[in-house]
């Protein structure tokens, strides 16, 4: 951990009469103040030169003076993230120095800021802390100390004499947390008035050590025996404890993959524990990890969870006490004597999330807590996506043949000929097929998971949104839409029986001659459909327990696609036509399908026998686009955004496409633009293509070619870029085409440009891979 710690030099303001610190203390709001703060804070951070000309600064003499900062002074940093457990700490800390009449950045206990840090459950990597004092001798209101504490404050970083880390002006740091108070301080052996403020600043470290947690777990599933090893255990001793899993074993299980809804369950497991201060309650009464992933909206196959505490050491680093925290896990797996499940080795689980969290804890409740990691796991398997397939095959079989599926799912043709007569045409000569729109889905499974997680079932939020608005939420204009919802008891049904049960209580509702709103099934106006399943553990009058939920929305476009949108959409049908069946792709553009297989053996039988979906994500598709329009209209072919007021020069050109490539300090670069369209990626990769352009307006062929560029680099066993459509770890993915001029390689060229962002996401959680920020 590095340590930069910062004591901001005194401020003495002398007026008349004397004030009462304590009285102030207990009539204050300091959370406004602290706020206030903070915010000038971030605005200097955004905006050094305009901060600092305020305050009546030469700003051409700073930017001579402070040559290393100059990036920094003329595009600013991100803003600094509120964090309460840096705001814990610093309060902590002032309110102790009020109290007790001192002024350090050591704890009349012997803790340093660190320790303090730590002790708020802040893990981090990196950290700081600013000390700032005001005297005064009659009473200053605390507003116009917070101006004069942070021009203090801001003044002192622009020093160019300064020794000290910067933390306002620090690349370092991404959170923050202020504690602000008054009391009486003995400095020189004199009591002084004072306003005081604690500045915390930090880099959670929880994100890397989730990350690594994760890894440990790949690691031991690609290679069990190995991992094994490693902890001094005998390969062949463990083969013969377990003769039913010695395939297991020995050939390895593919990877977890993160999922959004099990990191929501495991940060909810996490935080209940944490609020308790214990692990197992002596009652034994915890929900199930079932339960506790259905209540997210997630329908698990299977689903398992682990938790894990270990005491904080002070000779043992976070990475040790990480490790060891997986090797008790892992270890436990391999004893013999285990009659419980197993997670690490279960080769019915494919995706994971991991939590990690400080505070005091105990193993089991009324035992003694500690200061201690805690981690949390949980992983299954996600009947969701299969059940909506099939659900699709069924809704468009019933539209093919509405009296032979009415029928076959139980219900009399003759009494649905007579409760809905406007529908008579539709069920003698059927309908043409519905078409699977991501849109669509993104607003169906959006209010699926939303049932679930405020416990309600209806087309109706409890704010009264409908179908209409989250369809338009979602990004697709509809000139008609509609939406049906149907729910069945969840247990141990298999997809294949699961969307049949739910397919017949859609049917039994657009039977319904009662039921208001158009259909979606018998929907004659739709063209496209969106389904969401989940699980859903309801506490109602009419339905209580583990059930599955799905959400169809069907829908016409208000004016159909753009020629733009329309070669987005087959892009993104190429891409996963790929991952679905690599070596089928690679067989239909010529190629022998026994070449590539060194490339997709390295991803185990997931990658083999193909890949999951990616799906059309809005944000990325934002961020992609945009990427594309500015590319064209400033000129330019690069993975960086050119700065602003630039233009291309050709020198700035980033190849091959989809090669290596790292942001540098000339622009933005794609991780930057996905952050600023409020997508916080777990992980995350962009390749960039340009052909030449063709006459008619983004023909197919140009799509295909833009396509086959990348595809044909990653089935090539010699290329070390990053693989991006054959890749697992992605799961969304956003486009941007556009045609016109750029500069490449110094000559202006006419081409069809693509950016394609693929990432996997924590949905409004800060962090990174496996990570989360506190």
């Amino acid at each position: 951990m590095r340590r930069i710690c910062h004591i901001l030099p005194l401020v003495f303001i002398f007026l008349l009469g004397w004030a009462d610190p304590y009285q102030c203390n207990a009539q204050t709001d300091w959370s406004v103040h602290e706020q206030t703060l903070f915010t000038l804070i971030n605005q200097a951070r955004q905006q050094p030169l305009e901060t600092a000309k305020s305050m009546g600064l030469d700003t051409d003499k700073i930017l001579s003076e402070l040559p290393d900062l100059k990036d920094i002074l003329l595009n600013g940093l991100p803003p600094l993230v509120y964090s309460e457990r840096l705001k814990s700490a610093a309060s902590s800390h002032t309110g102790d120095m009020a109290a007790n009449g001192y002024y350090s950045h050591v704890s009349r206990d012997g803790r340093t800021w660190e320790q303090r840090i730590l002790d708020a459950g802040y893990l981090a990597s990196v950290s700081g802390e600013s000390l700032g004092m005001l005297g005064f001798s009659n009473y200053l209101q605390p507003a116009a100390a917070v101006e004069a504490l942070f021009k203090n404050i801001f003044k002192d970083e622009l020093r160019p004499d300064r020794k000290e880390k910067r933390n306002i002006l620090s690349h370092d740091f991404e959170d923050a947390g202020i504690g602000m108070g008054s009391g009486v301080v003995i400095l020189g052996g004199s009591r002084l008035n004072a306003y005081l403020v604690t500045c915390n600043f930090g880099k959670s470290a929880v994100a890397l050590l989730e990350e690594q947690f994760m890894a440990l777990v790949n690691e031991a599933r690609r290679d069990p025996l190995a991992m094994a090893q490693s902890m001094g255990l005998d390969p062949d001793a463990v083969v013969a404890d377990f003769p039913e899993m010695a395939e297991v074993l020995k050939a390895g299980l593919p990877l977890l993959q993160y999922n959004r809804l099990l990191g929501v369950a495991s940060e909810g497991w996490l935080a209940d524990v944490m609020e308790k201060g214990f692990v197992f309650p002596d009652a034994g009464n915890d929900p199930s990890t079932e339960d506790r992933v259905m209540s997210h909206g997630y329908l698990p196959l299977a689903a398992a969870g682990s938790i894990g505490i270990r005491p904080l050491a002070g000779s043992v680093s976070s990475a040790e006490a990480i490790r060891s925290l997986f090797e008790d896990f892992f270890k436990a797996e391999l004893d013999p004597a285990r009659t419980d499940g197993r997670l690490i080795l279960e080769a019915g689980l494919k995706e994971a999330s991991v939590r990690l969290g400080v505070g005091d804890v105990a193993f089991r409740e009324g035992e003694a807590t500690s200061l201690s990691y805690t981690v949390v796991i949980i992983a299954g398997s996600d009947a969701g996506p299969q059940v909506e397939g099939k659900l699709l095959l069924l809704i468009n079989k019933a539209r093919a043949n509405p009296g032979e599926m009415i029928e076959e799912a139980g219900f009399d043709l003759d009494q649905a000929r007579r409760d809905l007569p406007w529908l008579e045409d539709v069920l003698a000569e059927g309908l043409p097929d519905l078409w699977h729109n991501e849109r669509l889905r993104s607003a169906a499974r959006s209010h699926t998971i939303d049932m679930a997680g405020r416990n309600y079932f209806s087309g109706v939020s409890p704010e009264g949104g409908d179908h209409n608005q989250r369809i338009l939420s979602a990004g697709y204009e509809a000139s008609s839409a509609g939406e049906v919802l149907s729910t069945v008891s969840y247990g141990a049904q298999g997809p294949d029986e699961l969307a049949w049960q739910l397919f017949r209580g859609m049917l039994n509702n657009e039977l319904d001659p009662a039921g208001d709103g158009p259909r979606v099934i018998f929907g004659p106006d739709f063209t496209e459909t969106g389904i969401g399943v989940g699980g859903a553990i309801f506490y109602l009058d009419s339905i209580s327990g583990p059930f599955a939920v799905v959400t169809v929305d069907g829908a016409a476009r208000m004016s159909g696609e753009s020629p733009r949108e329309a070669a987005e959409m087959l892009f993104l049908e190429l891409v996963n036509e790929a991952r679905a069946d690599p070596l089928a792709m690679a067989a239909a553009i010529g190629m022998d399908p026994d070449s590539i297989l060194a490339v997709v053996r390295g991803w185990g039988d997931k990658a083999l026998f193909g890949l999951d979906p990616v799906y059309l994500n809005e944000k990325l598709w934002s961020a992609a686009r945009l990427h594309t329009d500015d590319m064209i209209e400033r000129g330019y072919y690069s993975h960086l955004t050119l700065p602003l007021g630039s233009i291309s020069t050709g020198s700035d050109v980033i190849g091959p496409p989809g090669g290596p490539f790292r942001p540098g300090p000339s622009g933005k670069g794609f991780r930057d633009r996905i952050l600023e369209q409020g997508y916080i990626p777990m992980v995350c990769g962009e390749f960039l293509g340009a052909i030449d352009l063709i006459e008619e307006p983004f023909p197919d062929a140009a799509v295909i070619a833009l396509f086959m560029e990348q595809f044909l680099l990653e089935i090539n066993p010699e290329w070390t870029g990053e693989r991006l459509i054959l890749n697992p770890s992605f799961q969304e993915i956003g486009i941007g085409l556009r045609s016109g001029t750029v500069s490449i390689e110094g000559k202006a060229s006419d081409v069809y440009v693509i950016a394609v962002d693929f990432a996997t996401s924590y949905e409004g959680v800060e962090g990174s891979l496996f990570g989360v920020s506190y």
